[in-house]
């Protein structure tokens, strides 16, 4: 995923993009004092022009994955897909990528974490020179923070709001990465609309 599916939406452009993992740790919640029995359909809020020239063939299919599932789970609950006018709801998702490297195999020098640089982010660790690992290799893997949010259109008001973060394993075939971005589409939806 470039979607790279939150919190700023752009540059990376997905809104789901490019290599989900099954490391999928989100949450997501309602808002209090919501009659959800009020809402009937929804659309879901597309990309802008910066984001969508962004996405490769490979991001746009996982993208797809994600929206399909969600439009499933939405249907399973009653809700109909706007196709004109103003829906009830609009569904936001958007998520920014920050690739790096994990160690894997080995035992850390010392403790491993994300540092932004200029190439996006490296998967590095204290201040030691070296690869800081006393054995095992560095795996290619990309770590990306999710934003979603469900809201009124008129208001503006959140009526549900999730966020997290999914651990990408680059390697991965695409097959198993749209099925990881339909797994983040059923976490993020768990749930919705609360039973009253």
């Amino acid at each position: 995923m470039k979607l790279i599916l939150p919190f700023v939406a752009a540059a990376a452009a997905l809104a789901l993009s490019s290599c989900f993992s099954t490391a999928i740790d989100v949450e997501a919640s309602p808002v209090e004092g919501v009659n959800y029995s009020q809402y009937k359909t929804y659309a879901w809020v597309p990309l802008d022009s910066v984001e969508a020239k962004d996405l490769t063939e490979k991001d746009k299919g996982l993208r797809q994955a994600f929206v399909d599932e969600g439009n499933r789970i939405m249907a399973r609950q009653g809700f109909k897909q706007a196709e004109s006018g103003e829906p009830d709801l609009y569904i936001y998702a958007r998520g920014l990528r920050a690739p790096g490297y994990r160690s894997v195999g080995g035992t850390p020098k010392y403790e491993s974490r994300y540092v932004p640089g200029e190439e996006g982010a490296m998967w590095l660790a204290g201040t030691s020179s070296g690869s800081g690992l006393t054995s095992g290799y560095l795996k290619q893997e990309s770590q990306i923070g999710v934003r979603f949010l469900i809201s009124e259109p008129a208001s503006d008001k959140v009526v549900w709001r999730g966020k997290g973060f999914v651990r990408i394993d680059d390697s991965r075939s695409e097959v198993l990465q749209r099925d990881d971005a339909r797994e983040l589409a059923r976490k993020l939806l768990k749930g919705f609309p609360p039973k009253s």
